[in-house]
């Protein structure tokens, strides 16, 4: 079946069946028959003529997008030491293949990363901070990641893919429990911003802190004044929420006195936004965490070539429209 739904497929013009000079068309009862078979679901025997008609590809079914923009997944994975844990992040990883991962609170050193990097495919990486607060890993065959700064709660890097050779800023972040550090990480924020100058930038990961008191469910009300300084540092940075579906509350307790919050989220400039207009970040079933992971998928408006146009030439057999009386 066609995209038309009538079972047709282009016949080169060389098979199409000739009609002799002496040609007649068709008396009324012919014509009736014929039109109920051109209303039919299955329309056997219409040949479709073509026009090309210039259009916008359907980002979903472009190969480019596919190779290039599929995706960055960053997870509060809140520990991976456990075999089944580890058994879990590899079936996750090879269900949604992305290029790069940035996981948060691994609890692992060095020697441990490095062996649990192998079974998962990713061989190059990269740990910020002790017990591996944020760990990156990517696939070098297909982007090239270079890191520019890390702290205990960022990681600030730069990504090229290298089929396209389009790059892109990334910041991971993995915000304290403490507020007064979490002041520090938004100084940090807006001084980075002051650098990306018209360059892409998305910004996402854990920043233990909600935007608007919505975003929290149970448990005490948050102090209005940590919403204003998170916003503050946001407005400030030039850095809004990207596009999202599935459930935002990306955080639960787990407990009888449910609590759950919108802690983690994907932020991107204006740069960005403009680039990859239908990027959208899904929130995924927590699985092994109490946190929800987030897949990002870059889709850019890409340019096409012509679709045909279907013509049928059953519509000739329709009586001419009478434009007079």
């Amino acid at each position: 079946m066609n995209k038309e739904g009538h079972g047709t497929k282009d016949i080169p013009p060389s098979k199409k069946k000739k009609r002799g000079k002496n040609h007649n068309p068709p008396d009324s009862d012919s014509h009736s028959k014929r039109s109920s078979r051109s209303s039919s679901s299955s329309a056997k025997g219409m040949r479709p003529l073509t026009v090309n008609t210039p259009v916008f590809r359907d980002v979903k079914h472009s190969t480019l997008n596919q190779i290039v923009y599929d995706e960055l997944q960053i997870w509060n994975i809140r520990g991976v030491k456990g075999p089944d844990k580890q058994l879990h992040l590899k079936a996750f990883l090879q269900r949604h293949k992305p290029l790069l991962v940035s996981l948060l609170e691994t609890k692992l050193d060095d020697s441990s990363l490095s062996i649990l990097q192998r079974k998962l495919g990713f061989y190059p990486s990269f740990i910020a901070a002790p017990e591996a607060r944020i760990c990156l890993l990517w696939h070098p065959d297909q982007i090239e990641v270079q890191v520019i700064e890390s702290s205990r709660q960022h990681l600030h890097c730069s990504v090229l893919y290298k089929q396209s050779n389009e790059k892109i800023l990334v910041t991971s972040i993995y915000a304290s429990n403490s507020s007064a550090e979490r002041q520090d990480l938004w100084a940090t924020i807006k001084r980075i911003s002051g650098s990306v100058g018209n360059r892409c930038w998305i910004v996402g990961g854990d920043f233990n802190e909600v935007r608007f008191s919505h975003e929290k469910v149970g448990g005490h009300p948050v102090h209005s004044r940590r919403l204003r300084r998170f916003n503050s540092c946001l407005l400030h940075s030039g850095i809004e929420d990207l596009r999202s579906i599935g459930h935002t509350m990306s955080w639960s307790n787990h407990q009888d006195n449910r609590i759950t919050c919108r802690l983690d989220r994907v932020l991107g400039n204006q740069a960005y936004i403009s680039t990859y207009p239908y990027s959208v970040v899904e929130y995924l079933p927590p699985g092994i965490s109490d946190h929800s992971p987030m897949k990002v998928i870059s889709t850019p408006l890409l340019p096409s070539g012509p679709r045909p146009f279907k013509y049928f030439e059953a519509w000739e057999a329709s009586p001419p429209l009478s434009y007079g009386p």
